[in-house]
């Protein structure tokens, strides 16, 4: 369906749309947030629409390109969906930029195109459509160009939204805070390297230099972004660090909650069995994410697979609890039976409070961050972000500190039947 509809590629800032055929009666082009220097660029080129053969002449004065603020899309597109012309739809805030009649008639004889330069005003956030009042009959195809910026004091171009703007020094802010923590974790790794650290103690401290290489490669992927409205170079980077950041977490999670390496020196099949799962799950769903967050959303089901990414990232963090429930009861079983009770109540406590921690994480990332970028007011969306990156740190320290390498730490310890009864699991 994308390919009938078009294709979409979103070069950080200037997001190029390519339209084959499409018959629908609205097309979400792009959406930006603007400041009180919003500038819009839009170049329009190979334009053709297809209409059947009995058809004398196509109606080109039906379809038109229009910003829409934000606050009215809700209310245009319910009377779309009830087979309203967008364009007969009032709207106060509407900013009519062409119809494809005009593009036709002042179109540039040699080169074809049609170039549009537009101040945007009031500040605000908006949303570029194309509406086409003869969908049932005429089919569209066109090339656009589309380049949104906000122009700062002394004249310099800022590509990203007035809400995005302090990405860069924000991101560079927590990788900063985030090498201080590896940088710590790295010294007690090293302190206790024979008398406390583990192999899941290097892992942790692996993820957590990885993460603040994602966090870097953020950075300077929004600052290129800012300057440049390109940011190509740094893309292959910031998927790499980003997916090996978040399928790490979750292997770590997993590994940590089956007592891997620290408990017992073994993974247990039901263990290997949520990894399994887990994995391709997270890996698979972060990897579309990040995709969808390059393309345009003017592809038929744009919408659609971004919450069904999202829905399979919320059920692969679900599935990192089994492990931590089998812990707790394990050690719920064996404080009832052994003569240990007082040391396997103790960990019991621990994995309980990972447990709690756990949730609070996947609960805090996964749906109030969310609700947070979806209702917060334009100019601020950043703000979504930053509770994100502070929830990581602040769950990375908090695991860290449960779980860290010190020989007299008895949740880390095991006697040889404990084992014995953990390979039956």
């Amino acid at each position: 369906a994308a390919l009938a509809a078009g294709a979409a590629l979103a070069d950080g800032a200037v997001v190029k749309e390519q339209l084959r055929g499409d018959g629908r009666g609205l097309v979400r082009l792009h959406s930006f947030g603007y400041g009180a220097g919003g500038v819009l660029e839009l170049e329009v080129s190979d334009v053709a629409v297809h209409v059947p053969p009995a058809t004398k002449e196509a109606a080109l004065d039906r379809v038109e390109i229009f910003l829409l603020p934000e606050a009215d899309v809700d209310a245009l597109e319910a009377a779309t969906f009830q087979r309203q012309c967008a364009m007969d739809v009032a709207a106060a805030g509407r900013q009519s930029l062409a119809t494809l009649a005009t593009v036709e008639a002042q179109k540039d004889a040699t080169s074809g195109e049609y170039r549009i330069v537009r101040d945007v005003r009031p500040a605000g956030e908006y949303v570029l459509y194309m509406a086409n009042c003869e969908a049932a009959t005429m089919r569209v195809s066109m090339d656009l160009v589309i380049e949104e910026y906000n122009v700062r004091e002394g004249g310099t171009k800022d590509f990203l939204p007035v809400g995005e703007s302090a990405l860069p020094l924000m991101y560079v802010a927590f990788a900063c805070a985030m090498s201080s923590a590896a940088a710590a974790w790295g010294y007690e790794v090293f302190r206790h390297r024979s008398d406390g650290t583990k192999a899941i103690h290097v892992l942790m401290f692996a993820l957590v230099v990885i993460k603040t290489l994602s966090l870097f490669t953020q950075a300077m992927r929004y600052r290129t972004l800012k300057v440049t409205g390109d940011a190509q170079d740094w893309l292959l980077p910031y998927f790499v660090f980003r997916g090996l950041s978040y399928a790490g977490m979750f292997v770590t999670i997993v590994l940590i909650a089956s007592g891997w390496s620290f408990l017992k020196p073994f993974l247990g099949e039901r263990d290997k069995r949520v990894l399994m799962i887990v994995l391709p799950l997270q890996v698979f769903a972060e990897v579309a994410i990040i995709m969808l967050e390059e393309t345009a959303p003017s592809d038929r089901e744009w919408f659609e697979w971004r919450d069904l990414f999202h829905v399979v990232d919320i059920a692969a963090c679900c599935a990192i609890l089994f492990p931590i429930v089998w812990q707790i009861k394990h050690l719920r079983d064996a404080a009832a039976t052994d003569g240990k009770a007082a040391r396997t109540l103790g960990k019991l406590e621990l994995f309980r409070s990972f447990y709690i921690t756990v949730v609070a994480f996947v609960y805090f990332t996964r749906i109030v961050v969310y609700l947070v970028k979806r209702t917060a007011p334009y100019d601020v969306v950043w703000i979504a972000e930053a509770m994100r990156e502070a929830a990581t740190l602040a769950f990375f320290v908090t695991v860290g500190l449960k779980f860290r390498p010190t020989p007299t730490n008895p949740y880390t310890q095991v006697e040889a039947e404990e084992l014995e009864i953990m390979n039956t699991w």
